[in-house]
């Protein structure tokens, strides 16, 4: 009589073998998880820009888009004095937004569709904590935004 059926020694070796490819595909799929926070980030933000230029265009009123840097959000208002915000974006928390100068920078987004920005800085970065991987978003005077991996 035959006995059907795997050893001991053979599915120790299966196991074995499963767990190296496991541990070999653990880092590929880590990768994508980094790569997808930070397309989600770059899908915010485009959405969020978006919409603070249809509220000035159907306003007919500039509103104050503001990239606050030592707070890590994004918010539009009707003006740079106004404490009432209409919209903002917190970002997740292993991202942060960072101009270079420090404090916040403002854009203001006219009804024409034409933006408007006080100092030279004309872009703004958006970089993942975890792996070093940044965006930059660069919004021009003719309103729209781009957006460059660095």
């Amino acid at each position: 009589m035959k006995n059907k059926g795997f050893t001991i020694i053979e599915l120790i070796v299966v196991i074995v073998i499963a767990g190296v490819l496991l541990l070999l595909a653990v880092p590929a799929f880590r990768g994508l998880y980094n790569k997808g926070q930070l397309e989600v980030a770059r899908n915010e933000v485009m959405g969020f820009y978006q919409r603070a230029h249809r509220y000035a265009t159907t306003a007919g009123v500039d509103y104050v888009l503001q990239v606050d840097e030592t707070k890590g959000v994004l918010r539009c208002m009707v003006d740079t004095t106004s404490v009432i915000v209409r919209d903002s974006l917190v970002l997740s928390s292993r991202l942060s937004i960072y101009h270079g100068g420090g404090g916040s920078l403002s854009y203001v987004l006219h009804p024409d569709g034409f933006v408007e920005y006080g100092d030279t800085l004309t872009g703004f970065f958006v970089s993942d904590k975890n792996t070093g991987d940044s965006l930059k978003f660069y919004i021009s005077p003719l309103g729209t935004i781009e957006v460059e991996k660095r």
